[in-house]
């Protein structure tokens, strides 16, 4: 059972079965590797999403299931700001990440840039 996360609505169960998630892995690895100059067994990915939430358990377990790939978990306050520091040691060859993620990132470039002076 796979829970949503309730952001858009009430939160609700939904079963996948092992096929499902192992063939949506295959389907998704092989369609990210192939525009991937990197080999299989040389893929670091950084897991940082509740293993609950679809995205952590789809790409960070079956694909390592499914490839072998070097896996490093984040620390448990990844979201709330050390996820970064996570980055910076693993140095992930793919990383994941759902729109908030994305959103976090740019908000914090945005900051930076605005206090940096600009440059001529």
């Amino acid at each position: 059972m796979i829970y949503t996360s309730g952001t858009t609505g009430k939160p609700k169960g939904v079963m996948l079965s092992h096929d499902n998630l192992f063939w949506n892995s295959q389907t998704l690895a092989i369609d990210i590797l192939k525009n991937v100059d990197v080999d299989k067994a040389d893929t670091r990915i950084v897991s940082y999403l509740p293993l609950s939430h679809i995205a952590g358990l789809q790409f960070d377990l079956t694909n390592n299931v499914s490839f072998g790939n070097q896996l490093f978990f984040a620390k448990p306050d990844a979201l709330q700001g050390t996820l970064v520091e996570t980055l910076q040691w693993a140095r992930p060859t793919i990383f994941m990440a759902v729109p908030r993620v994305w959103e976090k990132f740019e908000d914090k470039l945005k900051d930076i840039a605005s206090t940096k002076p600009a440059l001529l």
